[in-house]
């Protein structure tokens, strides 16, 4: 299969703090990511996730063949709050 890159940028807007009012960038946190098919079933857990300066995270994942799946990040920040973002994911075949 071909491999896709995923990068996620996470930042926090603080009402009333430092920083003008910008979204902040959300560094340090602890980033995990799975692969599931649309229907939920599990394809692959526990991607390795590199952070990079400015809240990026990033990883990537060799999908196996066509279908709909999603690759949700799971994200822990330092002062332990924690949240899931998903998001969907269709690989087609392509022609030959």
């Amino acid at each position: 299969g071909e491999t896709e890159q995923f990068l996620l940028k996470i930042s926090e807007k603080i009402e009333g703090g430092f920083g003008g009012g910008e979204p902040l960038p959300l560094e340090n946190a602890t980033v995990s990511a799975s692969v599931l098919e649309a229907s939920g079933g599990v394809v692959k857990e526990n991607l390795p996730v590199e952070r990079e300066a400015g809240g990026i995270y990033r990883t990537s994942y060799a999908f196996g063949g066509a279908g709909n799946y999603k690759i949700v990040f799971s994200v822990r920040t330092e002062d332990g709050r924690s949240f899931t973002a998903d998001f969907p994911v269709t690989v087609s075949r392509g022609a030959y």
